[in-house]
C-alpha cells in the first residue's frame, strides 16, 4: 500500500518535473524567440529603467549610435545617448511617458551624428499600474527629411519661377522701348557728342537689365546651363550692386575686381550664384556683429605644386580667382569638413536650406575649376574660386557696331498687343525702308492676313498675346502660306524658345528687348532665306 502511493508520488513528481522542464523549454524558447525579435528590429530599440537608464539595446541601436568606437550603451541615461549631453531635451518623449503613464513621440536631431530621429516612447506596466521600465524606440528619418526638404525646394523654385516668368515678360516689354527709343536717337547724333555718350550708357544699362532677367529665369526655372567664352568681371560687379541694396550698413563691403582678369569658360548665370551664394553666407556670418565683405577678381598663374594654393591639386595654367572673405564667426575644423554637404547648415531653422555652398562647389566642379576655404573660429572666413583662364579672341565690338544695318523695302505685318513696342517698331523698321502693316490685335492680324495673304513678306510677331498667341498665329498663318517667314519676340514664355520655334517653322526667335541691329538682321536673313530658297527652286 505504502509502496503503490510511494509510485504515485513519484509518478507525480516525474509528471511535475516533465511539465517544468516543458515550460522551462518553453521560456527559453520564448526569450530566445524575443532576443531574436528584438535584435531583428530594423531600427534602434532600448529598454529604459524607470530612472530613464539604457537597460537593453538592440544591434541597430549599437551600429548606429555607438559606431565604430563601441561604446556601451547599458547603463546610459538615454538623453546622453542622443544628445551626448544633458538634461532631457524639452518636449522629451520618455519624460512625458513617465509623467502621464502613455506613449508619446517626437523628432530629435542628434547632434554628434548630424541625423534626425522619429522618437517614440511607452511605458511597461505592471498589474497595478505601476512603471517597470520604458520602451524606446528610434528610426532615422534624415533621408525622409532630407527629400521632403528637396520637394519644399522645389516647390518654392516653382513658384518662384512662376512669379519670375511674369515679372520677366512684363519688365522686358518696358525695356522694349527703352532701349529702342535711346538707340533710335544715337543714330540721329554724332558719335562724339556728348548726348550720343549717356544714350550709349541708357542702351548699356538696359541690357544689363535684360541679362539679369534672364540669369534670374535660369536659376529659378533651374534651366540648362550654356557655357561660354565670358569675362566674369562684369556679372561681379552687378552682383554686388544688388547684394549692397540688401545687406545693412553694419557690413563693409570692399570689392577689388580686375577688368582684365581674363576670360573663363563658364554660364553667366553660374558666376553669378556662386559670388550671390558666397556673399549670403558671409553676410549670415557678420548679421549680428557686423564686418568687412571683401570680394577680389583677379589672374593669377598657378605653377605646379604651388604652395599657395591651400593643398588643393591644381593644374598647372592660367586661372581667375574670386575671393570671398568676411570677418565674421568662422568655423572649426569639424564644421570645415561639412560645409560642402548638402542641406547642412549652421543657420538657425528658416533661415537657411544648407544648399548654398553645396550648389557652388557643384557649379566650380562643373565648370572645371576648384574651391578652397580657410576659416577659425573668431577670425572670418576665405573662399577661393579657382576658374580655368581660356584665350578667347578680341571681340570687336566698336567694328560691330559701326557696320551698317541691313535695309529693305519688303512689306512686313507686324502683331504686337503692347501699343508702345508697336509704334517703336514701326518707327525702326520704316527708317530702314521697310513698308510696315501694324496690329494690336492677333486675331484681327490673322483675319487681315487671310484677306490678303500675297501682301506680304513677312510677319513679325509678339509671343504672349490674348486671343493668339504668337505661336499659334504662326500655325494658322502658315497653314494659309506655308513658306512665308515669320519671325516671334517674347519677353517671356514657358510656351516656346529657339527649338520649339524652329520645330514650328519659325524662322527666328527674339527675345525682348531686342537690339535694333540683330531685329534688322534677322529680318534681312529670313527675307534673303526665302529669295535664295525661290531662286533655287
Amino acid at each position: 500500500m505504502v509502496a503503490t502511493k510511494l509510485e504515485q508520488k513519484v509518478a507525480e513528481l516525474e509528471k511535475a518535473l516533465a511539465v517544468q522542464a516543458e515550460t522551462e523549454k518553453a521560456l527559453i524558447q520564448a526569450k530566445e524567440e524575443w532576443e531574436r525579435s528584438f535584435e531583428a528590429i530594423g531600427d534602434i530599440a532600448m529598454i529604459l529603467s524607470p530612472e530613464l537608464r539604457v537597460t537593453r539595446a538592440n544591434r541597430q541601436a549599437y551600429v548606429a549610435l555607438a559606431g565604430e568606437s563601441g561604446q556601451e550603451l547599458v547603463g546610459r541615461l538615454c538623453h546622453e545617448v542622443f544628445h551626448e549631453e544633458g538634461p532631457p531635451c524639452a518636449g522629451c518623449p520618455v519624460l512625458l511617458a513617465r509623467h502621464d503613464f502613455v506613449g508619446h513621440a517626437c523628432e530629435i536631431m542628434h547632434k554628434n551624428l548630424g541625423r534626425i530621429f522619429q522618437v517614440s516612447v511607452s511605458p511597461i506596466l505592471d498589474g497595478e499600474g505601476r512603471v517597470l521600465s520604458f520602451i524606446h524606440f528610434a528610426k532615422d528619418i534624415t533621408a525622409q527629411k532630407e527629400m521632403e526638404q528637396r520637394l519644399n525646394q522645389a516647390e518654392k523654385l516653382e513658384a518662384i519661377g512662376t512669379l519670375a516668368g511674369g515679372i520677366a515678360h512684363d519688365f522686358n516689354n518696358i525695356l522694349t522701348p527703352i532701349l529702342g527709343y535711346a538707340e533710335m536717337m544715337k543714330m540721329e547724333l554724332a558719335r562724339e557728342s556728348p548726348a550720343w555718350q549717356h544714350l550709349d550708357q541708357v542702351v548699356n544699362a538696359a541690357l544689363r537689365a535684360k541679362e539679369l532677367v534672364q540669369h534670374i529665369l535660369t536659376f529659378s526655372r533651374q534651366q540648362e546651363h550654356q557655357r561660354l567664352p565670358m569675362a566674369p568681371h562684369h556679372i561681379i560687379k552687378e552682383a554686388l550692386k544688388l547684394l549692397r541694396a540688401s545687406i545693412p550698413t553694419t557690413i563693409e563691403i570692399r570689392q577689388n575686381i580686375n577688368a582684365e582678369s581674363g576670360t573663363v569658360l563658364a554660364d553667366a548665370s553660374q558666376i553669378h550664384r556662386i559670388i550671390m551664394n558666397l556673399c549670403t553666407n558671409a553676410f549670415h556670418a557678420m548679421r549680428k556683429t557686423g564686418g568687412v565683405l571683401a570680394v577680389s577678381l583677379q589672374p593669377v598663374h598657378i605653377e605646379r605644386d604651388d604652395p599657395k594654393v591651400n593643398g588643393l591639386v591644381l593644374t598647372a595654367g592660367h586661372y581667375v580667382v574670386l575671393e570671398v572673405s568676411d570677418t565674421g564667426c568662422g568655423m572649426d575644423k569639424m564644421t570645415l569638413a561639412k560645409i560642402f554637404d548638402p542641406y547642412f547648415t549652421t543657420k538657425e531653422k528658416g533661415e537657411g536650406t544648407g544648399l548654398g555652398l553645396s550648389v557652388v562647389h557643384g557649379i566650380v566642379k562643373e565648370s572645371g575649376g576648384y574651391i578652397s576655404v580657410y576659416s577659425e573660429p573668431g577670425k572670418g572666413s576665405t573662399f577661393r574660386v579657382y576658374l580655368p583662364r581660356i584665350v578667347s579672341p578680341s571681340i570687336t565690338e566698336a567694328a560691330l557696331s559701326r557696320r551698317p544695318m541691313p535695309r529693305g523695302t519688303e512689306r512686313i505685318l507686324l502683331v504686337d498687343d503692347d501699343q508702345a513696342i508697336v509704334d517703336l517698331e514701326t518707327m525702326m523698321l520704316k527708317f530702314l525702308g521697310y513698308r510696315i502693316t501694324a496690329m494690336t490685335g492677333s486675331k484681327e492680324a490673322l483675319q487681315l492676313f487671310q484677306q490678303t495673304p500675297r501682301d506680304f513678306n513677312l510677319v513679325l510677331t509678339d509671343m504672349t498675346m490674348p486671343g493668339l498667341t504668337g505661336a499659334e498665329l504662326s500655325l494658322r498663318i502658315h497653314a494659309i502660306r506655308p513658306e512665308i517667314p515669320i519671325i516671334i519676340c517674347s519677353g517671356f514664355s514657358e510656351l516656346i524658345d529657339g527649338d520649339k520655334a524652329r520645330e514650328l517653322g519659325i524662322q527666328a526667335f527674339l527675345m525682348k528687348p531686342v537690339l535694333h541691329k540683330d531685329l534688322a538682321e534677322a529680318i534681312r536673313k529670313a527675307l534673303d532665306g526665302v529669295q535664295n530658297s525661290e531662286k533655287k527652286s
